[in-house]
C-alpha cells in the first residue's frame, strides 16, 4: 500500500472517530462560520436583483450558502438523535444549543439560525427526556434564542438587534432574500413615467448592507479536523 494512500485511510479513520462530544461548542461555531463565509463573500451583486436569488443558476454562490445552510440542519441534528449513549447524546444537545449562542454573539446570524433550525428539527423536538436533562443555564440559553429568532413581527426581534450592529457580520440570507424579493416586486416605474427612486434607495440599502459583510472578514484560525467532520459527517434526509 502507498503512503499516500495509508495516510487518506488514517484520515478516514480519524474522521469516523470524531463526533461532536469531542468538539467544544466554540470550535464548532467557528469553523461553521469559516465555512460559511468562505462561500458568502463571493456573492456578487448580479446575484442579488432582478430576482436572480430565486433561481440557483443565476445565483451559484448565494445558492451554495443555501446548501450549506441545509446541511447544517441537517448534520446537527442527525449528530444529536444518532447518538445512541444518553449521557453523550445530552452533551451533544447542549453543545448544539450553546454553539447558537457562541453564533450569535460572533454575529454569524445565518449559522445561529441554521443551528436553531437543526434544534427544531421534529426527530429532535421529540426526544423529551433528553431535553429534560439539559442544565439550566443551557435551557435559559435556547430560550433566549427561540424568543430572539422567532419569525413573529417579520423577525422583529432580529431586525431590532441588526439596527445597532457592528463587524464582522455574516447576515441571515433568508431575510435579505425574503426583502429582495418584496422590494423587486414592486414597480419600477410610476404611474406617471418617474422611476421608483424609492425602489431603488431600498435595493440598495439592502446590497450595500450585504457588501460591508462581505469587505468585513472574520478573524478566524481554521481547524482542518473540524472542517472535514462537518463537511462530510453524516446527515438525514428531509423524510428522516
Amino acid at each position: 500500500i502507498s503512503f499516500n494512500r495509508l495516510a487518506m485511510e488514517l484520515s478516514k479513520r480519524r474522521l469516523k472517530q470524531l463526533t461532536l462530544t469531542d468538539i467544544p461548542a466554540t470550535t464548532l461555531a467557528t469553523q461553521l462560520t469559516i465555512l460559511e463565509f468562505e462561500l458568502f463573500r463571493w456573492i456578487t451583486t448580479e446575484e442579488l436583483l432582478h430576482k436572480a436569488p430565486e433561481v440557483p443558476e443565476k445565483a451559484p454562490f448565494l445558492h451554495a450558502c443555501v446548501k450549506f445552510f441545509n446541511r447544517t440542519c441537517r448534520f446537527l441534528a442527525t449528530e444529536i438523535v444518532t447518538t445512541p449513549n444518553p449521557r453523550h447524546r445530552l452533551n451533544v444537545l447542549e453543545t448544539v444549543v450553546e454553539t447558537a449562542q457562541i453564533l450569535r454573539d460572533m454575529h454569524n446570524y445565518d449559522g445561529m439560525f441554521a443551528v436553531y433550525t437543526a434544534l427544531l428539527h421534529p426527530s429532535v423536538q421529540r426526544m423529551k427526556k433528553t431535553w429534560a436533562g439539559i442544565s439550566k443555564q443551557h435551557a435559559s440559553i435556547w430560550d433566549d434564542i427561540f424568543n430572539f429568532a422567532s419569525p413573529l413581527g417579520n423577525y422583529l426581534n432580529f431586525r431590532q438587534e441588526l439596527s445597532d450592529m457592528t463587524y464582522p457580520m455574516l447576515p441571515f440570507s433568508a431575510i435579505f432574500k425574503k426583502d429582495l424579493v418584496f422590494v423587486e416586486e414592486q414597480k419600477t416605474f410610476l404611474e406617471n413615467g418617474l422611476v421608483n427612486f424609492h425602489k431603488m434607495r431600498l435595493l440598495a440599502k439592502i446590497i450595500l448592507s450585504i457588501n460591508k459583510c462581505q469587505q468585513c472578514p472574520f478573524s478566524l484560525v481554521s481547524d482542518d479536523a473540524v472542517r472535514k467532520f462537518i463537511l462530510y459527517a453524516q446527515e438525514m434526509n428531509d423524510e428522516d
